[in-house]
Order: structure tokens, then C-alpha cells, then sequence
């Protein structure tokens, strides 16, 4: 008698089809909608930092600093996100990085 072994190497047996559709779709979302919201953000950055008389206002700093968070947010956590969604799978990060991205994020959500 001969043994078939038919398991599979790939864990994406877990999800049905309609997850991974959904997560599909949610992938294309956050890519076609990433897109333009760093481009915003870089090119109302840009306008901000250069031109001195917007520089001397005290209200444009705290754009300024919405504005860095916001891309750092958009940088990080949401790039996270799309790979997630077109992978199925997290990045494999030590322990004390996940605890400081974990603490990073839950700081900018509040904020």
C-alpha cells in the first residue's frame, strides 16, 4: 500500500473564498485610496515649509504637525495593512518592535 500525502504547504485554506475577496477588495481600497492621500499630505507639506509667510502663522504649525503624523501614520501602519490584505499574512517582527509599533499606534489613534 502506498501513503498519498495530500496536505498542502499554503494556510490559505483557512479563509473561504469570500474572505479572501473581501480582503481582495479591501486591498485595491486602501492602495487606489493611499495614493492620493500621501500626495495630498506631501504636497500640502511642501506649500507649508516653503513659503515663509505661511511659516510665521501659529495655526500652519499645527497643520504641520497633523499633517507629519498623518503621513507617518499612512507610512507605516496602513502599508501594513496592504500587505496583510494582499498576503494574508503579518510581517514577522521581534517582540519588543511589535510592542513598540502596538504602542506607536495606539498613540496616533488617539490623538
Amino acid at each position: 500500500m502506498s501513503t498519498v500525502d495530500n496536505s498542502s504547504n499554503e494556510d490559505l485554506s483557512i479563509f473561504d473564498v469570500d474572505t479572501q475577496q473581501f480582503y481582495s477588495t479591501q486591498f485595491w481600497v486602501f492602495l487606489f485610496l493611499i495614493i492620493p492621500s500621501l500626495i495630498g499630505c506631501l504636497f500640502a507639506l511642501y506649500h507649508l515649509l516653503l513659503n515663509r509667510n505661511l511659516r510665521r502663522e501659529l495655526h500652519n504649525y499645527a497643520m504641520i504637525i497633523l499633517l507629519l503624523i498623518n503621513l507617518f501614520y499612512s507610512l507605516t501602519n496602513i502599508s501594513c495593512f496592504i500587505h496583510y490584505f494582499r498576503t494574508f499574512e503579518t510581517f514577522t517582527i521581534i517582540p519588543v518592535l511589535r510592542l513598540i509599533w502596538g504602542y506607536v499606534d495606539w498613540q496616533i489613534e488617539t490623538i
